[in-house]
């Protein structure tokens, strides 16, 4: 089609426009004014033809006639191919979400009005395949009239649905992870995850279950349906042909179908007939994998194809981590709570209480029942210098030396508290010191202490101990008869042997002087002996009081040989080994062990008589605090029945025997701390054993 200024031109140029003619200056601005718009034209055509080859959304709207441009990336990102646009105002009037096309209707108003000079705005666009982006527009006039109108506006367009579903997404699980926090019941923080998720992506079913422990069965018992779809509730063990667990436990990443028919698994046709049969014709599956066992599953189901969105992957898999985190903390506070609830249990039963004491900053923490423990009224902010100021003056040093020792090692011990009204309480204490990871650092940060009131126990043991006393000293006074029945079977040997010194004296058997003098001289110890013998029965019958020394085991063990083996006028053809080693010392009254080991030694010595090949084998050994002395014979033994009682007063295997010398012997030894028994009575013989206590620690203190 020919145009006018073309169609002018033409006649001037054939002479039916004269130059002159009086309407030539009309044509001639006519022309002028058509070749600027022709122009300015030209300039945007390819203005937008440079925009369109950019990724970038741009429109210009010219407002007289009502043509607006749109940038092909406009289109594209909506999901639309620039060919199937016919008309630009209806592709953005119908696209618009309802709910924001008047403001952005108004807001575009306002600039045509000349009441803004721009404006910038967010609204919600129908993506070609149904869902909905969100879009932020801005624009300027960049020509208006005489009167403020604008005649052109060019804007631009930007997607932010991403960043508008970030903050949704950030939104909805800030919501979630309080929803999940405000119970500790862990099926009920699964339901409120699957319901809130679901309603969320606006999904048809989610399920949550967890694996039997070392098998491929789920147990889903935690679901979210829609009237879409149908329930899963129950047992699912895994067919043979299911590929998903063994994948999903080697790679351990999520499984994302957007339609059954359309993956490679729904070539399987049992894997979707499946599918098919429980409406799940798209899902998102997110494993749940710990110490390389699946432990949980949560799976989100469509009964339509969808095409999930990386974001919604993305949610999907936060959420399940969120979950497990709070079931496992939820699992954690209940089994805190549990034991929390035990140990106060257990405190309150053995009558203890516990403090803990933050060494940096001086925080005290007490149990609930501290201030019942100390029958006190005890502020709740007891600081450790009040606690220190109630303790006994003459226990507080103790005390005070477990903070001083390095504080690398626990401690025990009791120590008295004087309450407020002065009573005094019995307090034993065990404190261990640790810090949050180590329970023996070499810096530790808190001091944790276990108190128990033994107030009541001290009480009763002292009165036990009176008792016990009163009991012993009765029991020595009854027993007063038998042992002066003992005294006669215990001075007879002194007496007897001072009287064959004395005899061989007068009767003149001996008359070199030296020998007279030795003799005299033995028959008077012998005669002190049984003098000591007689006090010390009637000291111990009194108080119990015994005279314990460190003495020289091997010593001990010789005097006692010698006063059975070196007395005058006897023959004893005995073989006695002594194989007690010289550096055992033990903590006793000599008198009384050399005595006890002397009766063992004579009754071993009667059981030999007549015996050519008698021996006596006498042997002693270290064993931790106590020393074992053991005296083995190779004669006859005894009977069972004599063995069980041969400790019983009156239990004799002698035809003239007593049966006193025995439980002599034993009342001594356990004067001294130490014990006598039997420990062998059979035809090879017997084995008497005499523990005593040792006069040297096992483990001697080393200073420096």
């Amino acid at each position: 089609m020919t145009s006018v200024k073309d169609h002018l031109r033409a006649k001037a140029a054939a002479g039916a426009v004269k130059p002159v003619s009086p309407v030539s200056p009309l044509v001639r601005a006519a022309l002028a004014i058509t070749d600027l718009k022709s122009e300015a034209r030209a300039e945007r055509d390819a203005l937008h033809g440079i925009l369109n080859k950019l990724d970038a959304g741009f429109w210009d709207w010219d407002i007289p006639t009502s043509r607006i441009w749109y940038s092909d990336y406009i289109l594209t990102l909506a999901g639309y191919d620039p060919k199937d646009v016919t008309s630009a105002e209806t592709f953005f009037k119908s696209g618009v979400h309802p709910d924001d096309a008047q403001e952005l209707s108004s807001a575009i108003q306002r600039l045509v009005d000349g009441a803004v000079d721009g404006f910038r705005g967010e609204f919600r666009y129908r993506h070609k395949q149904g869902h909905w982006l969100w879009f932020e527009s801005s624009g300027q006039s960049v020509v208006r009239s005489d009167t403020g109108v604008a005649l052109r506006i060019f804007g631009q367009v930007t997607c932010i649905d991403d960043l508008k579903q970030q903050k949704a997404d950030a939104a909805f699980l800030v919501d979630l992870v309080d929803a999940m926090h405000s119970t500790s019941d862990a099926k009920a923080i699964a339901q409120t995850a699957a319901q809130s998720l679901g309603e969320y992506l606006g999904a048809d079913r989610i399920n949550i279950g967890k694996y039997e422990d070392k098998s491929r069965t789920m147990i889903v018992d935690v679901e979210w349906v829609s009237s879409l779809s149908n329930s899963l509730l129950g047992r699912w063990p895994a067919a043979p042909e299911d590929w998903w667990y063994d994948e999903a436990k080697k790679e351990r990443d999520i499984i994302v179908i957007n339609d059954v028919d359309l993956s490679d698994a729904g070539k399987n046709s049992d894997f979707l007939a499946f599918h098919k049969r429980v409406r799940g014709i798209a899902f998102v599956r997110v494993p749940i994998v710990i110490d390389d066992d699946i432990r949980a599953t949560i799976v989100v189901s469509q009964a339509t194809p969808r095409n999930w969105q990386q974001r919604e992957v993305s949610l999907i898999k936060e959420v399940a981590d969120r979950l497990w985190e709070t079931i496992l903390r939820a699992q954690a506070e209940e089994e805190q709570a549990a034991s929390q609830k035990l140990l106060r249990f257990a405190l309150r039963a053995a009558k203890m209480s516990a403090r803990r004491l933050n060494m940096e900053t001086g925080e005290v923490l007490l149990s609930e029942n501290f201030s019942n423990m100390l029958s006190d009224d005890v502020p709740e902010d007891l600081t450790t210098g009040d606690y220190i100021s109630r303790v006994h003056p003459e226990d507080m040093a103790q005390l005070l030396s477990c903070f001083e020792e390095g504080q690398t090692v626990d401690h025990g011990g009791g120590h008295r508290y004087i309450a407020a009204d002065g009573s005094v309480r019995h307090i034993d204490a065990f404190i261990q010191f640790d810090d949050d990871n180590d329970h023996s650092p070499t810096t530790p940060r808190f001091a944790s202490t276990i108190l128990r009131n033994v107030t009541q126990k001290r009480h009763l043991e002292a009165e036990a101990e009176k008792v016990r006393l009163q009991l012993l000293k009765h029991s020595r006074l009854s027993a007063m008869g038998v042992m002066a029945s003992t005294l006669a079977h215990e001075l007879n040997q002194p007496l007897t042997v001072a009287a064959n010194y004395l005899a061989m004296v007068e009767n003149g058997f001996e008359t070199r002087p030296d020998k007279v003098k030795l003799y005299a001289q033995r028959a008077a110890e012998k005669v002190l002996e049984a003098g000591s013998t007689i006090r010390n029965v009637r000291d111990y019958a009194a108080d119990g009081a015994v005279s314990r020394r460190p003495e020289d085991l091997r010593h001990l063990v010789s005097m006692a040989r010698s006063s059975i083996f070196d007395t005058p006028g006897q023959n004893h053809s005995t073989l006695v080994l002594n194989a007690v080693p010289e550096d055992l010392t033990v903590l006793v009254d000599a008198r009384m062990v050399e005595h006890a080991i002397a009766n063992i030694l004579r009754n071993a010595v009667d059981a030999l008589e007549n015996r050519p090949d008698g021996r006596i084998d006498i042997s002693a050994r270290r064993a931790g605090e106590m020393i074992d002395l053991h005296i083995a014979d190779n004669g006859p033994g005894m009977d069972d029945d004599v063995a069980v009682n041969l400790f019983s007063p009156f239990i004799t295997t002698k035809e003239k025997g007593t049966g006193l010398g025995l439980p002599l012997c034993r009342t001594m030894v356990e004067a001294n701390g130490g014990k006598i028994s039997l420990i062998r009575h059979d035809d090879r013989g017997a084995v008497f054993s005499i523990t005593l206590p040792c006069a040297e620690p096992a483990h001697p203190i080393q200073e420096g």
